[in-house]
């Protein structure tokens, strides 16, 4: 596991953070650790298109 994972677990964890690569994503949504933040996106007309292509999709579940 690492920090964040640990963080998770123990009930003390960051509100926001970036993973380095997608490999923990699907065991975060799994264990409904993470908030689908695509209405807040939509909401906020967050323009995405500043954001690296491949780092939304990897980040994208």
């Amino acid at each position: 596991m690492d920090e964040t994972s640990d963080m998770m677990a123990g009930g003390d964890c960051w509100d926001v953070f970036t993973m380095d690569t997608g490999f923990y994503l699907p065991d975060y949504v799994a264990r409904n650790a993470l908030v689908d933040i695509t209405p807040y996106i939509n909401r906020d007309k967050v323009d995405l298109s500043v954001y690296p292509a491949g780092v939304l999709k990897l980040h994208n579940f």
